[in-house]
């Protein structure tokens, strides 16, 4: 029943105004709500119309949707996970870059260089590029004088995160890791050597905040000091209003930063996604606790204007300490 209601919607229009119509039409149960999702992680089109509708949807209520908006891999699953439980009667999106080149890069990653109905290179782990796609065209045609987003946006101290950005996908830059690493044919030199040389984006959360969130947003974060012992800061931009949590301290401050963003009190972050529950768990765990990274990779990441900024020379300290075995 689901996929020829779905049919139905593809085959007979091309405006996608005639088509969220007849989707509105459509009467869905749990088991077809269930296929829908799994469907959308695979379909292109299908994935453009759902979050055309749900953003419309959202837009009737006269609720503006709150924006979970960070590089990858420091922690935003917990928060999403937690405005989502709230039930505000708003859309919570989650995305990690609302830039059209890096949304071009990775569609053409995901989907071949003519996404169509069923054609994917490979399928994404997540529905961040279907959102940010979505979420970028609306935000743009929207935004003027009188709209306002509310963002959350989160920090991370950037060795950590690349390593865990590493781990994410590390079965496609070494698709038999598991097995090689079982036969204790990769060891943590080895595992370096490759982190070091393979992995893509280790410039990527230094750069992030002013190539995203000051370049879409207009919010500049390094305008003004960041208070390092707070943990938090709240800004307001032409466009949107940011709170900007530091990651390593969000148990700490979390209470105290919704309440003063959103005036949400007695607060408790789950905790999901992490690369600890992740099948693996041992590998990330034995890769972390016995890799010594070198002090030019320590020196170029913690010398940043990004670290510098964000965290104390005692924090950098003790960053430096675990990672250098010293």
């Amino acid at each position: 029943m689901l996929v020829n209601s779905l049919l139905c919607i593809f085959m007979p229009y091309n405006k996608s105004s005639e088509i969220l119509c007849l989707i509105k039409t459509v009467k869905f149960n749990k088991r077809d709500v269930s296929m829908l999702m799994r469907l959308i992680k695979k379909n292109y089109l299908l994935a453009k119309l759902y979050y055309e509708y749900l953003y419309r949807i959202s837009s009737f209520k006269g609720k503006e949707p709150l924006v979970v908006y960070q590089a990858g891999k420091v922690g935003s699953s917990s928060v999403v996970k937690f405005l989502e439980s709230l039930h505000l009667d708003r859309m919570v999106f989650h995305v990690h870059s609302l830039r059209p080149q890096t949304l071009r890069k990775i569609r053409t990653a995901y989907y071949g260089d003519a996404p169509g109905c069923w054609f994917k290179k490979y399928e994404p782990r997540s529905l961040h590029l279907l959102q940010s796609c979505y979420l970028y065209r609306h935000l743009n045609r929207r935004w003027g004088g009188r709209h306002r987003y509310k963002v959350v946006s989160i920090i991370r101290e950037p060795v950590a995160r690349n390593i865990s950005a590493f781990f994410q996908t590390i079965d496609l830059q070494i698709p038999d890791f598991l097995e090689r690493y079982h036969a204790n044919l990769l060891t943590s030199e080895q595992f370096l050597q490759i982190f070091l040389e393979s992995f893509e984006d280790h410039e990527g959360i230094l750069v992030w905040l002013d190539e995203e969130l000051k370049a879409m947003l207009g919010v500049d974060v390094y305008a003004a000091p960041f208070p390092k012992t707070k943990g938090y800061q709240i800004y307001h931009g032409n466009r949107a209003d940011v709170l900007l949590i530091k990651m390593e301290m969000i148990g700490q401050c979390i209470q105290d930063a919704f309440k003063e963003f959103l005036g949400i009190e007695n607060t408790t972050l789950p905790r999901v996604n992490v690369s600890s529950d992740k099948p693996y768990a041992k590998i990330y765990q034995d890769f972390t606790q016995s890799l010594v990274i070198p002090a030019f990779y320590l020196d170029r990441m913690y010398g940043s204007k990004y670290t510098q900024h964000f965290y104390s020379a005692e924090e950098i300290c003790r960053f430096r300490s675990k990672w250098s075995k010293e």
